[in-house]
C-alpha cells in the first residue's frame, strides 16, 4: 500500500489513482468473479470444495489464464472463497463444504459432462 505524503503529512491520493486500484481489486479478485459467474448464493445449499474448487480451475483457465501457466491452489481458493465471509465453511468426515453455495446449472451441467468423460455411455 503506497501512502502518499506530502511534507511529512498523509494525503488522500487522487481520484484516479483511487479508482485504478479500485479496478484492479475487481479484475484480480478470481474467486469473486467466479462465483459471480458460475454460483448462485442460496441458503440451505452447500458445496464441496473439491466441486467447487474443480469448477474454478476449469473456469479459470478459460478466463483468466489459458496457457495454465498459475492456477491459484485448493487452499488459497478456500482461503479467499471463506473470506468473502459469505459462505461458512463446515468440515464433515466426508470433507469440506461451503453453506449457502452451489454451481449454477449450466456448471453442474459442465461439471457432470467433465466427470462422464467425453463420450457417456448411451443405453
Amino acid at each position: 500500500c503506497v501512502k502518499w505524503f506530502v511534507g511529512g503529512k498523509k494525503i488522500r491520493p487522487p481520484a484516479s489513482v483511487l479508482k485504478s486500484t479500485d479496478e484492479y481489486r475487481e479484475e484480480a479478485d478470481w474467486t469473486g468473479q467466479f462465483v459471480e459467474a458460475c454460483c448462485v448464493r442460496q441458503a440451505g445449499k452447500e458445496t464441496g470444495s473439491t466441486t467447487l474448487y474443480t469448477a474454478f480451475v476449469q473456469w479459470y483457465q478459460e478466463n483468466i489464464n489459458s496457457k495454465m501457466t498459475q492456477t491459484p491452489t485448493h487452499r488459497s481458493f478456500g482461503l479467499k472463497l471463506k473470506g468473502m465471509g459469505d459462505f461458512k465453511q463446515k468440515r464433515r468426515q466426508d470433507g469440506v463444504f461451503y453453506d449457502g453455495i452451489a454451481l449454477n446449472t449450466t456448471w453442474q451441467r459442465r461439471m457432470i459432462d467433465s466427470a462422464l468423460g467425453p463420450d457417456p455411455p448411451h443405453y
